[in-house]
């Protein structure tokens, strides 16, 4: 690649009375493409983005002004604006075009005063979709020239490439932890989530409550109807389930027809209160049986352990949680039991 005549500025906002200022200083284009691939390495998603690029772009183009739209709901809005005085002259809110286009303009602000030269560029998806809007800005009538534009365009593709290689990854690191029957969480991702809300309700003394919840006679159900119909039960049983918590809540398939749900900030008096709006839920819910048929019968035994009324160390929760539902069990089924009434 050929150096381009990429000017170097590191001056802070002109006013319109100083002087132009010359940036006699240039700088090859392969060195800003290495040097914006460190920047690319320190990048977890579009929000750490939005802190690095604008300072790197202002740095190594001569901009004396950087702002960056953020694609929501149809629109663009503003997230950030170098110097702050640019928030005042640059709209909150301005539209998205119909086509996306890598250097759209039309439905972009004019050049505001005291500004006088302006590039934007589109910070899209692989299929095109807009993620965010850049724009450049320099007090100076100096537009910028073709080899910055297009380095320029380079280096929004590499940052288009790199959000889009973290979207796949976090998206693989997902399904991961997520239960293919049921999409609810698995018991990997349940372990490592009930590890950290342990740890916080210890340092912070904040409540948190742990239900264990088995189908009653699954296995029988199983063996009648099938193991198709089984599993449409127990997708409905997670569906159910998720529908009457709370979105702090942490639904995971604990393993076969187990399933276990964090509840944070909530001490053992509200738990058992949760446990039974989930259980005449469960009791309620018409389940198939193969054949368009319907059967009633499936029910769910819970367990209910809280910090720290049921212990104060997280296996020991844990293990009272899984020995109320035992007890439940014991019991008669569809029912709950708390750990405070499990014998030490």
């Amino acid at each position: 690649m050929a150096e381009s005549k990429l000017k170097i500025s590191t001056e802070t906002l002109q006013t319109p009375a100083e002087p132009e200022r010359h940036h006699p200083e240039r700088t090859p284009a392969l060195q800003i493409l290495v040097a914006w691939a460190r920047v690319l390495s320190r990048l977890d998603g579009l929000e750490s983005s939005i802190a690095i690029v604008g300072p790197f772009l202002r740095r190594h183009f001569a901009a004396d002004g950087f702002a960056m739209w953020v694609q929501e709901n149809g629109s663009w809005h503003l997230s950030v604006a170098s110097p702050s005085t640019l928030q005042k002259i640059v709209p909150a809110v301005t539209c998205l075009p119909d086509v996306p286009d890598q250097e759209y303009k039309a439905g972009a602000p004019h050049v505001p005063f005291p500004y006088h030269a302006r590039f934007d560029l589109i910070i899209a998806t692989e299929a095109r979709e807009p993620l965010a809007c850049v724009c450049l800005l320099r007090l100076r009538a100096e537009p910028f020239d073709a080899d910055e534009k297009q380095l320029l365009q380079e280096m929004m593709d590499l940052l288009s490439a790199h959000l889009l290689a973290l979207t796949r990854v976090k998206q693989a690191q997902a399904l991961a932890l997520k239960d293919a029957l049921t999409d609810t969480w698995n018991r990997r991702y349940f372990e490592q989530r009930y590890r950290d809300e342990f740890m916080r309700a210890h340092r912070y003394h904040r409540a948190l409550a742990v239900l264990m919840i088995d189908l009653d006679g699954f296995k029988s159900y199983n063996d009648t109807y099938g193991h198709l119909t089984g599993d449409q039960v127990l997708q409905t049983v997670a569906q159910v389930l998720h529908a009457n918590l709370r979105q702090s809540d942490v639904l995971c398939r604990y393993g076969g027809d187990e399933f276990v749900v964090l509840l944070p900030e909530s001490d053992l008096a509200h738990a058992l209160i949760v446990a039974e709006k989930l259980r005449l839920a469960i009791a309620a819910e018409p389940f198939p049986a193969g054949e368009n048929k319907a059967i009633g019968g499936i029910t769910v035994s819970i367990g209910v352990a809280a910090y720290t009324e049921s212990g104060s160390d997280g296996q020991t929760i844990l293990k009272n949680a899984d020995t109320a539902l035992y007890s439940a069990k014991k019991a008669g089924r569809n029912r709950i039991f708390g750990a405070d009434k499990v014998d030490a």
